[in-house]
């Protein structure tokens, strides 16, 4: 799984809604330093963090999460025992 692409998505998608790192952060619960790792891919995203994120932005985790704009890919994501985030895409 590519977070630096997924950090993309979230990235372009706070932007489209008008709003700062700063303010995303703080309707999702986490610092802005987060949220800052979390749009570079500098850290790995947390299951609850990922459906808080799209639920602030208005979209579904699979608009974050799908490459190439979604199209004939299935996403599964699942959360381990140590609370990682485990995402696997399928083709349709």
């Amino acid at each position: 799984m590519d977070y630096y692409v997924i950090g993309q998505r979230i990235r372009k998608t706070r932007k489209a809604h008008g709003l700062s790192q700063e303010q995303l952060a703080e309707l999702v619960g986490i610092s802005t330093t987060h949220m800052s790792h979390i749009e570079t891919g500098n850290t790995k995203l947390s299951l609850p963090v990922l459906v808080s994120l799209a639920e602030a932005l208005e979209v579904s985790t699979d608009e974050l999460l799908r490459r190439g704009g979604g199209l004939g890919v299935h996403v599964v994501a699942t959360m381990t025992r140590s609370n990682e985030l485990r995402v696997s895409q399928h083709p349709l």
